[in-house]
């Protein structure tokens, strides 16, 4: 057993000397979410999108002097919201006065890795980059925010309520159940700012999801409007140097 976790330990570690530059660090920000569910079946309704936090913690593998891998572990929420007005003028106008709002939030842990390619200087980097993410629903929420009208009264007075998704495990009579997996791509866009022992970044996402919420046992209905999930996410970050690149620190020896 020791021989195994020494080889596992030398695969590793020859791996990781490999790279040009290794270097993790935190990310923290928020990400404006929605998903393709279609809401025209449902009178003077609209979609809109989501605002949730968006972080974790992340690492550069430097691959050469201008392309970078990014690995990430994030906590990020996603889902859609509706609005619903009361009248055809109100929907017409946009008029949210006295209008209710509800939808559905998952939680995610999602693992994007993406390829990036970097144009940089001295103090400064720009970078972008595509690739997949990979997620799995830890939990959910149901919500909606409601205005009713009081017994006799002529005021609308507005509730707000939440309860925590149940999801369906098991095929039910519709033949559907709950999908949490999720699979996508992401392209990425960033600006970091080169300090001794790190750097500090700037970036912005777009998210495209390809797998549905749900998953039918039979064919799916004709009347089912998919539900994938799509969004934007900005965040800011620290990156801490676990290994410079060769080529900045034999410039450093030559100063």
């Amino acid at each position: 057993m020791r021989k195994y976790r020494t080889l596992v330990f030398l695969l590793i570690f020859s791996t990781l000397s490999s790279f040009s530059q290794i270097s993790v660090g935190l990310k923290g920000g928020f990400a404006l979410n929605n998903t393709t569910n279609d809401t025209r079946n449902i009178d003077f309704t609209s979609s809109a999108t989501t605002p949730a936090f968006y972080g974790g913690v992340c690492a550069n593998f430097g691959v050469n002097e201008k392309l970078f891998l990014r690995t990430e572990v994030n906590y990020s929420q996603k889902g859609y919201a509706v609005t619903k007005y009361y009248d055809v003028s109100s929907f017409a106008a946009q008029n949210q006065q006295n209008a209710s709002f509800w939808g559905t939030n998952y939680t995610y842990i999602q693992v994007p890795i993406l390829l990036n390619y970097t144009i940089e200087n001295e103090t400064i980097k720009f970078y972008f980059g595509a690739g997949p993410y990979f997620s799995y629903a830890i939990s959910g929420k149901k919500w909606a925010d409601m205005f009713i009208a009081d017994l006799g009264g002529e005021f609308l007075t507005q509730k707000s309520v939440s309860e925590p998704y149940v999801f369906e495990t098991q095929f039910g009579t519709d033949n559907r159940k709950d999908n949490r997996f999720d699979l996508g791509a992401v392209i990425n866009v960033g600006v970091a700012r080169k300090l001794t022992f790190g750097e500090v970044f700037l970036e912005a996402r777009y998210e495209y999801g390809f797998l549905d919420w749900h998953k039918f046992k039979t064919e799916i209905p004709k009347s089912y409007s998919n539900v994938m999930n799509r969004g934007f996410t900005f965040s800011v970050g620290f990156m801490f140097y676990l290994k410079k690149k060769s080529y900045e620190s034999s410039s450093d020896e030559t100063e």
